[in-house]
């Protein structure tokens, strides 16, 4: 399933508001800042890799929605 731009603009906006009660921190300002920030535009064209305790493993999906939760990807 590939997500339209408006959806990837939501996604975003609750990955900001995760990150943002995660560290205890209520700021539109910078709410606003991480939703507009596209972490796919760092990460390169898929194939994208995701970090857990024994290596880096390759994410079954191009679809940047999947890029959108605290995790640490390989850059």
């Amino acid at each position: 399933m590939s997500f339209s731009n408006d959806e990837l603009a939501v996604i975003r906006r609750a990955y900001a508001k995760q990150i943002l009660a995660a560290a205890r921190i209520a700021d539109e300002d910078l709410e606003h800042a991480f939703a507009a920030e596209r972490r796919e535009r760092y990460l390169g064209p898929p194939p994208w890799f995701l970090a857990r305790y024994d290596g880096y493993y390759e994410i079954p999906s191009s679809d940047p929605a999947v890029l959108y939760q605290d995790c640490v990807l390989s850059i």
